[in-house]
């Protein structure tokens, strides 16, 4: 179990124990009918226990809330694994293909036309690569489904247009496109 679930089940228990405490208090106070203009402390010594689970309910939601809403980028901690050892690819020749990089060690490959995808999820490597030139293309996009990612590879790319390079990058967030064409310069 993950501290989340330890704090929502002892949420649940202070919520249980809270509404036995509300009930006990109004079977004592039955018979009585609380007077029109009550002492503030008479009022809470009688509610305490319905203004303690209003706190845990809210508590229990927010909880909920921050487990499930929408992060920007990932959590490094439990995105990233370099725990594995790399795929290795032996040598090949990829043409006009998508390529995720991450968890891969590409060993004498030769690409041709190919779209390379890292979404920064693990290490990758190449061993004597070979790039396939053609007049007037650039050598591939280079692609991520991973917001931090894409920002890097953004800012690498302003660093090679001030140094006069060319090349570039999109960011294609959650769904995979095959197929992308640059854009137009």
């Amino acid at each position: 179990m993950t501290a989340s679930d330890w704090i929502n089940l002892g949420q649940s228990a202070a919520l249980v124990y809270f509404a036995w405490q509300q009930n006990r208090i109004f079977a004592r106070q039955a018979p009585e009918t609380m007077p029109n203009e009550t002492p503030r402390t008479l009022w809470l010594k009688r509610y305490w226990p319905t203004l303690m689970m209003i706190l845990v309910l809210l508590a229990i939601g927010f909880d909920i809330y921050d487990r499930h809403r929408q992060r920007f980028g990932y959590d490094p901690a439990t995105a990233w694994d370099d725990s594995k050892p790399l795929e290795r690819i032996y040598p090949r020749t990829f043409r006009n293909e998508t390529i995720v990089l991450d968890g891969k060690l590409f060993i004498d490959p030769i690409f041709d036309r190919v779209t390379f995808v890292y979404n920064g999820t693990a290490p990758f490597g190449m061993n004597n690569p070979k790039f396939a030139r053609h007049p007037g293309e650039p050598l591939g996009p280079l692609e991520s489904r991973n917001k931090i990612v894409t920002q890097t590879m953004k800012m690498d790319q302003e660093l090679f247009n001030a140094t006069g390079c060319s090349g570039w990058t999109e960011d294609h967030g959650p769904e995979s496109r095959e197929g992308v064409t640059p854009p137009p310069k």
